[in-house]
Order: structure tokens, then sequence, then C-alpha cells
């Protein structure tokens, strides 16, 4: 019934809100308060949830409950992700929704044997979080995650080059996750 309960709300979430908008193209990052994280998500119609939490035994914990304060929900721009989040956090993926298939389950990291991609934030940085594929077989949603840096450059030299020089490659890691 939890199950049921979480995924009602994650489609609630995700359904009814227009997205965090893209970061305008003269973002930059004027101090090391400011941190960016970037990551590439496919295919193109997954909309997803990203938010802070903590590691606790090699688990993703996240902030607060399901009514948390996301750093991101919505799709990619031209297959990124770039959102801007508290330097020196711990960023996750909690949700993703496939768009293109009104049938598709919710993918929600917090159930079964599941995991997640988490990646932290450095200060005055743009963190590279890695690539997140989300396969659609029947009406299940399966996640593989990788990385790709270079793909990662090119996306920030075409949209925000003022931020190419701030790149790094963030602390990824493939975990479960609790407290979605």
């Amino acid at each position: 019934m939890r199950t049921v309960i979480c995924a009602a709300v994650a489609a609630f979430l995700l359904a009814g809100c227009a997205g965090t908008p893209p970061p305008p193209p003269s973002a930059a990052i004027q101090s090391d308060a400011d941190a960016y994280y970037l990551i590439q998500v496919l295919p193109p119609d997954a909309a997803i949830s990203i938010a802070q939490g903590r590691m606790e035994g090699g688990t993703f914990v996240l902030d607060g409950t399901v009514f948390v304060t996301q750093s991101f929900h919505g799709s990619p721009v031209d297959g990124f992700i770039l959102a801007k989040a508290p330097a020196g956090s711990l960023q996750g993926i909690r949700i993703v929704r496939m768009t293109g298939s009104p049938w598709a389950d919710i993918y929600t990291t917090c159930q079964g044997e599941a995991t997640t991609l988490v990646f932290g934030t450095a200060p005055g940085k743009v963190t590279y979080g890695g690539v997140a594929r989300y396969a659609l077989n029947g009406q299940r949603v399966y996640p593989s995650y990788g990385s790709n840096i270079e793909a990662a450059r090119a996306l920030l030299q075409s949209h925000y080059p003022q931020l190419v020089d701030k790149l790094v490659m963030g602390t990824i890691q493939h975990v479960p996750a609790k407290g979605c």
C-alpha cells in the first residue's frame, strides 16, 4: 500500500509541475558558494527528480520526506540537466517517469533492489555527475549508469561557454536509496 501511495505522489509531483527551467545562457559561478551539477539523461523523455541527501551505511538517504525540496525536476534539455545546488551537497536521482509512455511504471529509487545515481557538488564548480540511461521494457523502467565527460564538456562549450573551465569530474556512486 505504501508503494502505491508513494507512486501516486511521485506521479503527481512529476506530472503536475512544469519542471525546473535550465539556467540562463549567462549562468556563471561568482564564488565558492555557487555550485552547479551536470548529468546526461537518456532518453530525453525521461522526467526525473533530483534531491539532496546523505550517505548512511552505503545507502543514499534523502533529506526530508516525499515533499522534500528538489534541486531539479523535469526533463533534460539537449540530453542534459544543468542545475544549481548547494555547494558541497550530495545529490541523487529519486524518481524517473518515462513521459513518452502513459503506461510505463514510475521508477522510484527506493523500491526493492533499485539503485540510484548519487554525486556531490563541488564549491565554485560545475560537477559532472555521469550518464543516467533509462530503458523501457514493456511497462518496466530499467536504469544503467555510465560516464562521458567529453559530451558534457561539449554541451557546456555550446550552451554555457563561461562554465567550461569550471567543469570537474564528480565522485559518482550507484547505491540503494531510502526516504523517497
